[in-house]
């Protein structure tokens, strides 16, 4: 709901009987439940996409830059993290954890071959 929408109900819950604003509330409140129902869907249906998009790049590419290249694209884009930063995606963070050792385990020999 946007913010007119609501001040407008707002005004119509005080504009009638007690009554009326109880049967009122109730249909919001089957509205709103059945939008938290669809969220959920929807949500569920994104995470299943994501280990998806992650098992088969796991599958094909294994250890490769691909999967750098994917993880770096989840994180950087916008709409993307912030879905895995409100309902969370293992696979994301798994394989961000891995790249990043392996990033900086390589960032540790090129040190020490340099030396």
């Amino acid at each position: 709901f946007t913010l007119p929408e609501l001040n407008k109900m707002s005004s119509q819950f005080t504009a009638h009987p007690p009554a009326y604003n109880q049967a009122a509330l109730l249909t919001l409140k089957a509205h709103f439940d059945n939008y938290v129902a669809e969220t959920k869907s929807l949500t569920d249906t994104i995470i299943k996409k994501f280990t998806n998009v992650f098992g088969f790049y796991d599958a094909v590419f294994s250890d490769s830059y691909e999967m750098l290249v994917l993880v770096t694209e989840f994180t950087t884009s916008f709409y993307t993290a912030r879905h895995i930063l409100r309902y969370g995606c293992d696979e994301y963070f798994r394989f961000s954890r891995e790249l990043l050792s392996f990033e900086r385990q390589r960032e540790l020999m090129a040190l020490l071959q340099a030396e």
